[in-house]
């Protein structure tokens, strides 16, 4: 027998130091573990059950907690699963659930119930939807207690929300996507669906124009369907966010002449929109995260001097994250000129060559996470990407950071590698690899991001999420 083996022979956990920590220390250390972990419903064999299997005393205060069990992700995805385990596995989903509901007990509930399946695929048949409305019903039995809900369903679910939209005291915080298909029936019925939620503030959703929300509550507000409006409309609209500290709309178009209205939004600090020209508009005197794109669309008026102006109005706000989306060479050195030097937080979507011209500008000296997105990155290029990489280690020799990203702590590439992925996927472990020891070499912290396909091109790179969990 070998050591290692003789030692696990003998391990006793009854026995062992971790039986004699308190129950209270215990329930610490999970609790550390576990922040802002969910339940994967779907998924149980990814939680880590372990940390209730080191002896009686860590199984019973995991039991017995009831915060451990009321943060729940509840993903419904048919192509996930064996065909013949399919209802088996949703069915457990059920069970779980209903665990966890019991042992939370009386704590308010935080979850996401995404069930994007198309109804009518094959692979997702009349049991199937029926074992997973029977999991929605049993949360909504419960709807006293929902305090964040991130919901993203088809449209036959929407009843049993609807049921219980006056019973929801405790909902501070509500995600609602429906598919787009479902506006094409009237929605005239739901619109006071969440009039009953006397402590909501953080809402997204789809259409806000069709919901009868109290606009002039609410702290967080992501919109994520276009919204075409005139100037007047957008800012009768905007005005009511008086409140609001974070304000997403990702598919923002004004007609002509919008630079002719003025929006205050006295508490705001986070802001999301598609393109960059719209800041001048809003009177944000907290603002400190910007997310926007760069003159995706041509914008009737608009020229050079007036992007400079747009980009100008940029440095006016103390911003600690910037998040821009950046489609030329001429647009990057205006931006990188015009940007404050008090960002910590840069994340730019550029190409290779507008990358290179980055580590010029001394916004860089105070950015202490750097995350690029390559829109434009061939196999071809991995070498070079390198060889541009350690030429910043060495432009600077001080003992921090990263060459001219002086108080550099982190770096992230995303790269969009389409379909390349898994036909080169050797070659992109090398280079992610690779490029992951340079950085480490220097003390920063360095992760790569591979997707496969382009999606929002127009949008800016990170964008705020609605966070749930």
């Amino acid at each position: 027998m070998s050591h290692e083996a003789h030692q696990l022979k003998a391990f006793d956990p009854e026995n062992s130091p971790w039986q004699t920590l308190s129950p209270e220390l215990i329930s610490q250390i999970i609790k550390e573990l576990l922040s802002g972990l969910p339940l994967p419903v779907c998924e149980p064999d990814a939680f880590p059950w372990y940390l209730g299997q080191i002896c009686s005393a860590w199984r019973d205060t995991f039991i017995l907690s009831p915060k451990f069990w009321s943060s729940l992700a509840i993903d419904f995805d048919p192509t996930r699963h064996r065909p013949s385990r399919c209802l088996h596995d949703f069915d457990r989903a059920l069970d779980v659930v209903e665990l966890c509901l019991e042992r939370s007990q009386n704590h308010l509930l935080t979850f996401r119930y995404w069930l994007q399946a198309d109804l009518h695929h094959d692979d997702f048949d009349e049991p199937l939807f029926a074992s997973c409305l029977q999991t929605f019903e049993a949360l909504a039995a419960r709807s006293e207690r929902w305090e964040n809900a991130y919901l993203s369903v088809p449209f036959a679910v929407l009843p049993t929300l609807h049921a219980v939209r006056y019973s929801l005291p405790q909902l501070r915080s509500i995600g609602l996507q429906v598919p787009l298909s479902a506006h094409r029936n009237p929605l005239a019925c739901f619109s006071h669906m969440l009039e009953g939620a006397p402590q909501l503030q953080r809402v997204s959703i789809d259409q806000p124009l069709e919901w009868n929300l109290d606009l002039a509550k609410l702290t967080a507000l992501h919109i994520d369907s276009p919204l075409y409006l005139s100037p007047p409309s957008m800012e009768s609209f905007l005005s009511q966010f008086q409140q609001v500290e974070e304000l997403s709309l990702s598919y923002l178009f004004f007609t002509p002449y919008f630079d002719s209205i003025q929006i205050k939004l006295p508490f705001l600090k986070r802001l999301r929109f598609a393109t960059v020209q719209y800041l001048s508009i809003f009177d944000t005197p907290l603002l400190e995260e910007l997310h926007a794109g760069i003159c995706h669309w041509t914008i009737p008026g608009y020229s050079v001097p007036a992007l400079e102006d747009a980009i100008s109005s940029v440095k006016q706000h103390r911003l600690k994250k910037l998040s821009l989306s950046i489609n030329s060479l001429d647009v990057a050195k205006i931006v990188l000129q015009n940007v404050s030097n008090t960002i910590q937080d840069l994340c730019l979507g550029v190409d290779l060559t507008a990358l290179k011209i980055v580590p010029q500008y001394s916004v860089v000296r105070s950015v202490k996470s750097l995350t690029i997105e390559l829109q434009k990155f061939e196999d071809m290029e991995q070498a070079a990407f390198l060889d541009l990489v350690k030429s910043w280690r060495i432009q600077n020799n001080s003992p921090t950071g990263f060459g001219p990203f002086e108080s550099l702590q982190r770096f992230a590439l995303i790269l969009h590698t389409g379909n390349r992925k898994q036909a080169n996927k050797g070659g992109l472990e090398s280079f992610t690899r690779s490029l992951k020891e340079i950085f480490e070499e220097r003390g920063v912290q360095c992760g790569v991001q591979h997707i496969g396909s382009r999606i929002d091109a127009h949008l800016s790179v990170c964008p705020p999420q609605f966070e749930t969990f």
